[in-house]
């Protein structure tokens, strides 16, 4: 599979781990069970030898004061695949939206 398409891949299974945090309070409790399920989401991907170097964060330092008022839950995750590549997952209420930041 090209990385692109595995990329794509990913991306679809963390998509579908946070959506069952979209009505989900937007609190610690909640980003430590995100950040532990979309850990075990990626893990799978790295048993199965597709990605490797795995680091997922979702505390107050991706989640301003403003985010959380506007009840917006922002997931930073990256893996290796090629190269290092960075993505910022957004939970709004009803939906989930990706931006990757691919670095070197």
């Amino acid at each position: 599979m090209e990385n692109q398409e595995m990329i794509e891949k990913i991306n679809s299974s963390v998509r579908v781990t946070l959506s069952a945090y979209v009505f989900e309070p937007n609190n610690n409790i909640t980003w430590a069970r995100i950040k532990e399920d979309v850990t075990n989401t990626l893990l799978r991907f790295v048993e199965g030898n597709q990605i490797s170097e795995v680091k997922v964060v979702c505390d107050n330092s991706t989640n301003s004061q403003t985010d959380v008022e506007k009840d917006r839950c922002n997931v930073e995750y990256e893996f290796v695949i090629g190269r290092r590549r960075r993505f910022i997952a957004t939970i709004d209420r009803g939906a989930a939206s990706f931006d990757e930041f691919i670095e070197g």
